[in-house]
């Protein structure tokens, strides 16, 4: 019987204290919470939160305070920084009872970050984020996952983050320990990259400073380089200023930067960057290769599953339409030098080795500046092919600039590295005033103009043999027939000298300055080379001093005795495949007869040729001697 009655009030009890929880929830005006909610947001954070939907209690699964759509502005309380469609933030019973709030948990639908601003940035779309209670001194765990995309729509990536924190309400601010971000899809146009980043963070609301420390950053893509990064960075929103320090590697090279915002809006950097070896050339074209991958076909897996569920299929997942559409890396490098030279920065880049366009510099060391919508590397300097390298380069949306002194450097080298083709050997100087528009290779040549000049010593001209030609030509005078033939691998004609001149306009260098010197003759050239086209044609005027290395051979030294003292005329043409070169035996062979006439009229004159073939004066007779012993004959 007593027991009964226990069990009665018990149960009598309970229904009193449901049906006044009922009571409770049926007349509780959530909305009068809103001022007090949104007072709260600014208080910690500085931006403004609007709540234009009505807020509701529910009781299941817990008691939970719901919202529809809202939205917190940007910094001082400007603009759009974050919404989210729906929201459910779990509340502890008792507090709520004493008239105070205290969050058990928070989940958000639909959310969407947005960074973008004047075709740049960041956006978070399709985002559910769930978080553990939210109190103060109190360890939590949040999720959050969605899809990443820029503004330019070069990427577009499934994100999946996990993290601890703890907030300090009174000082304002909060401890993010075990930040881990995965990111899966397109970035900068390449597919299938995985991307993972580590970090803590703390993020001070008081003092307006978040610091994250033991930052690791790891991207792979397919076929593509591989991205390694570690370090720490910090950003004042009071200051405006940002600090960031990350030393790893690119595609296997050694790399450390260091890099200070001044200022955030407008942006003014300075930073440092140094490597040991970097090859550019290897690193275009893993890129290269990584773009040109066709694309993933199909669902567009997430990075984990998370509160969001599972990802949206490719047709759900497209940009909107105000979200670009991804550009080859060609199309899109004037807009990425565009956005560089916007920016108002000043840094250094050192590297030990780096390897450009197929040229090894060694010890490269440039001072960068840009803004202005220029890019000025001013000065460069470094080691190439051996010889010392001083340089200015100016780029921009109009016209780039290089002005350029080589000294002691190996021409052939040179050469060779840059185009991969054996034209001359030698050492010496090689300076450069050049302007020139566009990017890609063709558009740089058919706009170059400028001056070039070059000094060389001890050297060699490749594919023409000067002296097998000479040879060729004692063989040919008799039947006056030209002389002609395609360059050969292998051939050369040696020289002790060599200058140049070169003014260039559109792509065709033209010269009448070309003088090559060899211990046997001496050669002016004039021409052009369009280096558009890839052609050249060279008028070269040959006169032979001398036999080649002072040869004993009797026949090679009556090929060039007969020759010596006239001008050989040579005809270079056709393309940098198909060189072909012609020498004029008629024309030669007419000034041969020309000399022996002139040779026949100074013996008759009292003139005698020097043993070895040079004529020279005797003992000049009186002009009206000369005359009168003509006049007899």
């Amino acid at each position: 019987m007593r027991a009964r009655r226990i069990v009665l009030t018990v149960a009598i009890l309970a229904g009193l204290a449901l049906l006044a929880l009922l009571v409770f929830v049926a007349t509780f005006d959530a909305n009068r919470y809103k001022p007090q909610l949104i007072e709260l947001v600014e208080e910690q954070t500085g931006r403004r939160l609007a709540l234009p939907g009505e807020l509701s209690l529910s009781l299941w699964p817990r008691l939970a305070l719901a919202s529809g759509p809202a939205s917190l502005s940007g910094p001082q309380g400007e603009g759009e920084a974050m919404r989210f469609d729906s929201g459910r933030v779990a509340i502890a019973l008792r507090p709520l009872l004493s008239r105070q709030l205290a969050v058990e948990g928070v989940v958000l639908s639909g959310v969407r970050v947005d960074t973008v601003g004047d075709g740049t940035g960041w956006r978070l779309e399709q985002g559910a984020l769930a978080a553990d209670r939210i109190a103060s001194g109190k360890a939590g765990r949040l999720e959050l996952d969605g899809r990443l995309r820029s503004a330019d729509g070069d990427t577009d990536m499934a994100l999946d983050l996990t993290a601890r924190y703890v907030p300090d309400f009174g000082a304002r601010r909060v401890q993010f320990e075990e930040i881990d971000a995965r990111l899966d899809g397109a970035a900068a146009g390449i597919h299938g990259v995985n991307a993972r980043i580590l970090a803590r963070l703390l993020a001070d609301f008081a003092g307006g400073a978040y610091d994250a420390s033991a930052l690791t950053i790891n991207a792979t893509p397919p076929a593509g380089p591989e991205l390694k990064l570690t370090g720490t960075a910090r950003f004042d929103a009071r200051a405006s200023n940002a600090d960031l320090a990350l030393d790893g590697t690119l595609d296997d090279s050694r790399l450390r930067l260091s890099a200070t915002a001044k200022r955030l809006d407008p942006l003014q950097l300075e930073y440092e960057l140094a490597a040991v070896e970097f090859d550019f050339d290897r690193l275009r074209e893993k890129l290269d290769a990584a773009r040109s991958a066709r694309a993933p076909s199909g669902t567009v897996a997430a990075a984990g599953g998370g509160v969001g569920g599972p990802a949206p299929v490719a047709s759900e997942a497209r940009p909107p339409a105000a979200l670009a559409a991804p550009v080859s890396g060609d199309a899109a490098a004037p807009d990425a030098i565009a956005a560089i030279a916007a920016i108002d920065t000043l840094g250094t880049v050192k590297v030990d080795t780096l390897r450009v366009s197929g040229l090894t510099i060694a010890g490269f060391d440039a001072r960068v500046l840009t803004g202005d919508s220029r890019i000025v590397a001013d000065p460069l300097t470094g080691r190439l092919n051996d010889g010392e390298l001083q340089a200015r380069l100016g780029l921009s949306g109009a016209v780039h600039e290089l002005s350029a002194k080589l000294k002691n450097v190996d021409a052939g080298g040179l050469i060779r590295d840059a185009t991969g083709r054996e034209v001359l050997d030698g050492r010496g100087e090689f300076n450069a005033d050049l302007t020139a528009a566009g990017l890609d290779t063709e558009a740089l040549l058919g706009s170059l103009s400028g001056t070039a000049a070059l000094r060389l010593v001890e050297g060699a001209v490749k594919g023409i043999d000067l002296d097998q030609v000479i040879r060729q030509v004692r063989d040919a005078l008799g039947g006056r027939l030209p002389v002609e033939r395609g360059a050969r691998a292998g051939e050369r004609t040696p020289f002790s000298s060599m200058n140049a001149r070169f003014r260039i306009e559109n792509g065709v260098a033209r010269s009448d300055e070309v003088d090559l010197r060899a211990d046997w003759m001496r050669a002016q050239a004039t021409g052009q080379i369009d280096l558009r086209a890839r052609t050249l044609d060279w008028r070269v005027r040959a006169t032979i001093t001398d036999t080649p290395g002072g040869d004993p051979d009797p026949a090679r030294r009556d090929a060039f005795d007969r020759l010596r003292g006239l001008t050989v005329p040579i005809s270079l043409t056709g393309t940098y495949d198909d060189l072909r070169y012609r020498v004029d035996v008629e024309a030669l062979a007419g000034g041969v007869l020309r000399r022996e006439a002139e040779r026949r009229l100074g013996e008759r004159l009292g003139l005698t040729p020097e043993p070895g073939g040079a004529s020279a004066p005797r003992e000049q007779p009186k002009p009206i001697e000369l005359l009168r012993d003509l006049l007899k004959r």
